[in-house]
């Protein structure tokens, strides 16, 4: 048997002869394969350790009064042209302004990850209504768009941590994490969210409690 020389890389004749006959366009879409996993294995690794941060007893809020209205236009005038040309239209109705108590970039975080769950999972061409209203000293912010019927939703588990449904809900740039992530930061603000399904319309609903402050300016 043949013994290898120092330094000489060992590879068997039967993979480099398939190395040799691989074309160039196979060989550019495994190494796009190849970077598409890294870039998913790095972004879960950022999830996770975001989503353990916001699980720290230690963790603290760094909170403002901030105008809700102005807070919501600004993220999906952002997101409006990306949704656009996934063929989704946006109506928005807001209410006048009222303020909450709130993590700035923790509450994009949430408005961001809900947008991200329309662009993938919505039915193509439809339209997402986004309301923001107050009810019983809480401003109530819905996210409402249509999804494929043929989709199965187990609606209690979303916020569920890696829980993405079906086959047809696998994404490779998805982290499963997303929903759980916005649960955990609604929750460190003392406020709710939930997920209705009724025939093909999924609607996320956040309910934060306002300030005093508004409260005392709209009596």
């Amino acid at each position: 048997m043949k013994r290898k020389k120092s330094g000489e890389t060992f590879l068997p004749h039967t993979f480099s002869h398939a190395k040799e006959n691989i074309d160039n366009e196979t060989l550019d879409s495994y190494l796009y394969i190849v970077d598409s996993k890294a870039n998913y294995l790095t972004d879960l690794i950022e999830e996770l350790f975001d989503y353990t941060k916001l699980t720290s007893p230690d963790l603290q809020l760094q909170r403002n009064e901030v105008d809700m209205k102005r807070l919501l236009q600004q993220v999906i005038g952002e997101y409006e042209p990306i949704l656009t040309r996934e063929g989704i239209d946006v109506q928005t109705n807001f209410a006048c302004e009222w303020n909450a108590f709130i993590d700035v970039e923790k509450m994009v975080r949430v408005f961001q990850n809900l947008l991200e769950n329309v662009k993938k999972y919505s039915k193509k061409p439809s339209v997402l209504e986004v309301n923001q209203e107050i009810y019983e000293g809480y401003i109530v912010i819905s996210f409402r768009n249509s999804i494929n019927i043929s989709e199965k939703i187990e609606v209690e588990k979303l916020f569920d941590r890696f829980y993405r449904g079906d086959e047809s809900r696998t994404d490779a740039n998805g982290s499963g994490l997303g929903l759980a992530i916005a649960k955990q930061i609604i929750q460190l603000h003392q406020g709710e969210i939930r997920v209705d399904l009724q025939h093909n319309k999924l609607t996320f609903f956040i309910k934060l409690p306002l300030t005093q402050e508004s409260l005392k300016n709209h009596l």
